[in-house]
């Protein structure tokens, strides 16, 4: 059983997964709504923005009180620290989020010959489906910043998904005092996603979560080496070959 499963009620884990889902589904259904009436243009994009934000807006409010459940769903009774508290999280900018997705799109229609529109229109479509599952899984975790803020927390501890990825495991175990973390650490090649926060999600498929850490926390340790253990037996499903083969072996040297 990975640690998720024991630091992570199921049920709630799921319960974010659908919000997110639902947000993917009407951003996109919002889309093909404007794309019925205008046509796979730039303006069917930016009439679609306003129910956009809106759908996004509703599941991140669904999702703050998710984000917390799941942070303090592994803590521990601990006395508050004196000082030192985490700050609180800043508010997630959906309509910036969706102004660049509604950007990104009409730049690549402008650019498009005629008979790439559709297939261009489509990948834009498909982004502002990311776009709200991105967004949505950044009020998760803003929602366990602000429940390790008011429970007096040393910081926040990431918690990789089961199967994680090569940077998502690489992240495993990783604490941070200001619920911040730094960009660019894999197992493998590391690349930095342009819409990292310094929060989950890492990249647009990431699930991975974030639960309160207290000072003498046995986790962090225990959660890096199951993703070192995961790593050498090449367990990542979403990894190649090749990159799961080259992680194994620069651990195995570490180690060695």
């Amino acid at each position: 059983m990975a640690l998720i499963d024991e630091l992570v009620d199921p049920a709630v884990h799921a319960e974010l997964e659908a919000v997110e889902e639902q947000a993917e589904a009407e951003v996109e259904a919002a889309v093909d709504e404007q794309a019925a009436a205008l046509g796979l243009t730039a303006a069917a994009l930016v009439a679609a923005a306003p129910a956009v934000v809106a759908a996004v807006s509703a599941a991140v409010l669904a999702a703050v009180p998710l984000g917390a459940r799941i942070a303090l769903g592994a803590a521990r009774p601990q006395r508050p620290r004196r000082g030192g508290r985490l700050p609180a999280p800043g508010a997630v900018d959906v309509r910036g989020a969706v102004r660049d997705a509604v950007r990104g799109g009409v730049e690549a229609l402008r650019d498009a010959p005629e008979e790439q529109r559709p297939v261009v229109f489509g990948r834009a479509r498909d982004w502002f489906g990311v776009t709200a599952r991105d967004v949505t899984q950044r009020g998760a975790s803003a929602g366990a910043q602000a429940a390790a803020r008011r429970a007096g927390a040393a910081g926040l501890l990431w918690v990789a998904e089961r199967d994680a990825c090569l940077q998502c495991a690489r992240y495993s175990g990783e604490t941070s005092p200001t619920g911040a973390f730094r960009a660019g650490l894999s197992f493998d090649r590391a690349y930095v996603w342009t819409s990292f926060s310094g929060q989950p999600p890492l990249h647009p498929n990431c699930r991975c979560v974030l639960v309160l850490y207290w000072p003498g926390s046995t986790l962090p340790g225990a959660l890096r080496r199951e993703a070192r253990a995961a790593v050498l037996a090449h367990a990542s499903t979403s990894a190649s070959h090749a990159a799961a083969t080259r992680a194994a072996a620069r651990l195995g040297r570490t180690a060695a």
